[in-house]
């Protein structure tokens, strides 16, 4: 045992007078009298009991040593052990599963428990600070010793609904709270996860919470079923850690009108995961849940929300020599997503060979030929091509590799000054671009699909499709549901775009990018579209709830520290040797 203030032991020397004290005896003084024989049945009966009269006082000497020096000890400040005065780091895992468990005895409750039972112990004896952890590491005080705040700080710790990101937990071991690695701890204080990595003696880890068996949803998505009109479909994967045979429902409701779609009886075997599509018709644009009916102590992962976006089709024109090839090509998205639907009367992108003078939709031209406002000048084939490239991120190119694709017949030609190109050849003729008129946007394809059998390979196809997302200003969307913790980039262009969390709206730029931390549903608006999503846990760490009987191999004091015991025994022998005294005076 060491102490912190090893000067206030010098104050056990004041028992000694102390002790003096006691010992003196008051002589009483001599009187005469009248009436000794009154006085003898006095003494006869004093003298009988004077043994114990001496036991008492003693015991009362003894109470009175032993409060004052327990209060001597206390204020020296012992501990157990020679630890030298450190400085230290707790760390508490805040990711989703320490959700689990049941108030008093969640796991982030017990979490909070060690903490504060670790700084009551230092007494103020080492200087700590706070940290979270659960998609990044959040510090939430600098190095302190005062007790009081320490825990106050605690208390306002809530588990997140985020998982624990691998990455961030590695970091751990490379943190220093001062200039000598060895002259801090790092405390981390877990349920334990498969994310977590091999860490080594730097992080003493300390487990919370028991094992809990638990149903919950880990992968979903939801899309409108091709050619199906009004028909959707569900991708649900459930992870199940029941050791003995479940049976339950599977519940798909439209969240806005609270009409539920399907309900679909679930039976598992001990352990037996889940996974299925689910086909359901009379289908609503909006937000979907699907939940399991099953209670248990996390609730999080029983619903994922879902959104599924109005069925918004892009219409296509033709204005080519060869239609066979291009309605083909857009008939084939047709059937697979729905998106693209061949519309002579009043398209929104107009496919062109050659050139057009057509002012009431976007242009996606190929084999550019004679005079147009999309070119300044136009001649003869290339000799040779040797493809040179502006911007491969854009979202017009980057699905596109030109080196393999090739610009088969491309000619000679001049974009006008303002044009965005994308690709060139190496004499600077250009191959792709984009270019604006007035409300009116073309990209020109330098290239005739009907040589080197262009229009029979796959890049035919994907030009296409490239092209017009991106003249529709749908080359970005959002997906139905998302991870906690993703973070997106919102699509179009406006810079006033509104987006509805949970009920409540805010305005933001279209183009920024939002980190989704919590389970919830959400509603977008920009450029006169609109999409629906959802973000939920989807971790199949989390929903295994797995734990881990980790025990620091170092000593670690929990619980009231031992000056606070002392001042305690103090108190009581003080109370002790209070009532002694007011018997003795009573008596």
């Amino acid at each position: 045992m060491s102490y912190l203030n090893p000067l206030w032991l010098w104050s056990l020397l004041a028992i000694i007078p102390l002790t003096a004290i006691y010992f003196l005896k008051v002589r009483p003084k001599k009187q005469p009298t009248n009436a000794y024989f009154l006085w003898q049945k006095v003494f006869a009966e004093k003298r009988s009991s004077a043994l114990f009269q001496r036991l008492r006082d003693l015991f009362s000497l003894l109470l009175m040593l032993l409060a004052f020096a327990a209060v001597a000890f206390a204020l020296a400040q012992p501990r157990w052990g020679d630890e030298k005065q450190t400085d230290m780091l707790i760390i508490i895992d805040t990711s989703a599963s320490m959700q689990a468990g049941n108030n008093a005895n969640s796991r982030i409750q017990l979490a909070k428990d060690k903490a504060t039972g670790i700084i009551r112990s230092l007494n103020g004896e080492h200087r700590v600070a706070l940290a979270t952890i659960d998609k990044q590491l959040k510090f939430l005080t600098h190095l302190s010793d005062n007790p009081k705040v320490l825990v106050e700080q605690i208390k306002q710790i809530n588990a997140s609904d985020m998982p624990l990101n691998a990455q961030a937990a590695r970091s751990l071991a490379n943190y220093k709270l001062s200039g000598d690695s060895s002259a801090h701890r790092i405390i981390f204080i877990t349920d334990g996860s498969s994310q977590l990595p091999d860490f080594d003696e730097k992080i003493e880890l300390f487990a919370v919470g028991s094992e809990i068996e638990n149903l919950g949803i880990t992968a979903a998505d939801l899309q409108w079923v091709p050619g199906r009109n009004g028909t959707a479909s569900c991708y649900l994967k459930i992870e199940n850690t029941y050791k003995k045979d479940i049976s339950t429902e599977i519940e798909l409701r439209h969240q806005e009108s609270g009409v539920i779609a399907k309900l679909i009886p679930l039976q598992l075997q001990a352990g037996e995961k889940f996974e299925q599509i689910i086909d359901f018709d009379m289908a609503e644009a909006g937000i979907w849940t699907a939940s399991i009916n099953q209670k248990d102590d996390f609730m999080l992962d029983n619903e994922v929300i879902m959104g599924l976006n109005p069925q918004q089709t892009i219409s296509i024109g033709l204005k080519v020599t060869t239609p066979w090839f291009f309605e083909n090509c857009v008939n084939a998205f047709a059937r697979t997503n729905g998106l693209l639907q061949i519309d002579s009367e009043s398209p929104q992108i107009t496919l062109v060979e050659g050139s057009t003078d057509t002012e009431e939709s976007n242009l996606l031209i190929f084999n550019p030929q004679q005079q147009s406002q999309w070119w300044t000048s136009i001649g003869e084939p290339l000799d040779d091509i040797i493809i040179e490239t502006e911007d491969g991120e854009h979202p017009l190119t980057q699905h596109l590799d030109f080196d393999i694709m090739g610009f088969p017949a491309a000619k000679r030609l001049s974009a006008p000054e303002d044009a965005q190109v994308f690709a060139f050849n190496h004499d600077g003729t250009p191959l792709l671009y984009k270019l604006r008129r007035g409300n009116q946007t073309a990209v020109v394809v330098n290239l005739d699909p009907s040589e080197q059998n262009f229009f029979l390979s796959p890049w035919f196809p994907t030009i296409i499709h490239s092209a017009t997302m991106h003249l529709a200003g749908r080359e970005s969307s959002l997906a139905p549901v998302y991870a906690t913790g993703t973070k997106i980039t919102l699509p179009g262009n406006s810079e006033q775009a509104e987006i509805i969390h949970n009920n409540e709206a805010s305005i933001v730029a279209a183009q920024s990018q939002i980190e989704l931390n919590n389970s919830a549903s959400y509603r977008y608006s920009a450029d006169d579209s609109e999409w629906n999503f959802g973000v939920s846990l989807l971790s199949a760490d989390d929903s295994q709830l797995a734990i881990i009987d980790a025990v620091s191999s170092r000593q670690l004091r929990t619980g009231w520290p031992i000056s606070v015991w002392l001042v305690v025994i103090a108190l009581l022998a003080l109370t002790l040797e209070s009532i002694l005294y007011h018997r003795r005076k009573l008596g």
